[in-house]
Parts: C-alpha cells; structure tokens; sequence
C-alpha cells in the first residue's frame, strides 16, 4: 500500500501547510460548527484546503496525506472544547514526519479504533445492550486481523464495523442521558421537597429542575471535551513515534 506518503516526502510542503494554519489560527479563522469553508473561515480542514465540497478528498493529493485522516481530524476538531480545537489543526501536522507512508498511518489508524472500541466497551452495560459487546469484540477482531497483515473481506468488514459503530455510540448515549436524568431528576426532587409547604414550592420545583438539566448539560459537554483529548493525546502520541521507512 505505500504509494503514499506524507507531504509527499517533502518537508517544504509540511511547513507550507503549518504556515497556512498558523495563519488561519491567529485570524481567527478556525470555527466549530461553521461548515468547511465560507468567506476565508471554516473548519480544520476546510482551513488547510481552502475550499468547500470535497475537501477531504483532497488530502491525499495536494498534503500526501490519507482521506481517513482528514475525517479523523474533522471528528476530534468539532469534538474539543473551543479553546482546545484553535491548536489541534497544527498540532496534528506538526505530529506526522514528511515520508511516512499510507500503511504505516493505516497501522496507526486500526491501532486507534481498537483503542477506542476498548474503550467503549467499559462503558457500556452489556446487561441492558445484548449483543452490544458481541459486535464490538469482532470489530476489534477483523482490526487485529488487518494489523496483522490478514485484511478482512471488504463486505463483512463494513458491515460489522458499522453495526459496532451504531452500537456503541447507542449505548453511550443512552447511558449518558439516562445518568443526566437521573442527576436532574434527583436535584430537582430534594429541592422541590424542601420547598414542600410553601407558596413557593412551584417555583422552586420548576428553578431546581432547570438547574439540573443546565448543570446536566455542562457536564455533559465537558465530558465530550475529555473524550475528545483522550482522542487527540492517543493519536498524537503515536503519529509522533512513526519513522518514515
């Protein structure tokens, strides 16, 4: 597979691009939920392409760089807290040697996923998601198949890495509303049984259960901040550790 390579084996293209993002970044170019690229701001990849439309595609052309590569960062830049997602961008280029090829990056990017379903799986109450962890497992195991140089059939490969996909992100979800719940829930039903009684009480009720969902909301969001830097911190610590062959 090593056909590609990163900035084309070219450091003067490395720098290029990191000039480019460090550019966007002290304009202020760099924005979450904006969409690619629109009047001279967009995302982290818009950003490096400069352009709209099928700006991941042009990842492997112009920067030597895989396609997946480019949704991965994407993923992670809309993921991280705002202040976080201004130095991802070149944190990412600046992690990647000019000359290391596709299967080395593709090495790195299974490596990731097992890493990441892993650590889904401790999340996840299998007793209320059957079947969850069954797919999982073999997700992890047609990875570990690729890793070890046996790629698995295209078909059955999507279609299992989709349904652990789909699974997982299920069950997190549903953990996580349900742990929101009940966090509002219960913050809500002390205050309203302590204002029991009073003309207040209402009131009270109805401030304590919109505190709770706020305080619900905030930590549901920091939480999503961490995911994303455990994300990021794995990814950059290995694209690092890689010597172009």
């Amino acid at each position: 597979m090593n056909s590609l390579k990163a900035y084309h084996g070219d450091p003067a293209i490395k720098s290029s691009c990191l000039a480019r993002m460090e550019a966007h970044r002290k304009a202020d170019h760099l924005l979450q939920g904006y969409g690619y690229w629109r009047d001279g701001k967009g995302c982290a990849v818009g950003c490096l392409v400069e352009a709209d439309g099928s700006a991941h595609a042009q990842y492997p052309v112009q920067f030597g760089l895989p396609e997946w590569l480019a949704h991965l960062e994407d993923h992670i830049f809309e993921a991280l807290s705002p202040e976080d997602s201004k130095a991802w961008p070149e944190d990412l280029l600046s992690s990647i040697a000019p000359g290391v090829t596709e299967d080395q990056l593709a090495k790195v990017r299974d490596r990731f996923q097992i890493f990441w379903l892993e650590r889904q799986k401790t999340q996840i109450d299998g007793a209320k998601h059957p079947g969850v962890m069954e797919v999982i497992q073999r997700v992890i195991g047609l990875l570990a198949e690729a890793l070890e140089g046996r790629e698995p059939e295209s078909a059955a490969w999507s279609a299992a890495w989709s349904a652990a996909e789909s699974a997982a992100w299920s069950a997190a979800e549903s953990a996580a509303e349900s742990a929101a719940e009940s966090a509002a829930g219960s913050a809500a039903g002390s205050a309203a049984e302590s204002a029991a009684g009073s003309a207040a009480g209402s009131a009270a009720e109805s401030a304590a259960r919109s505190a709770a969902r706020s305080a619900a909301e905030s930590a549901a969001r920091s939480a999503k901040w961490e995911e994303a830097k455990v994300k990021r911190d794995w990814l950059l610590a290995e694209l690092k550790a890689l010597k172009p062959e």
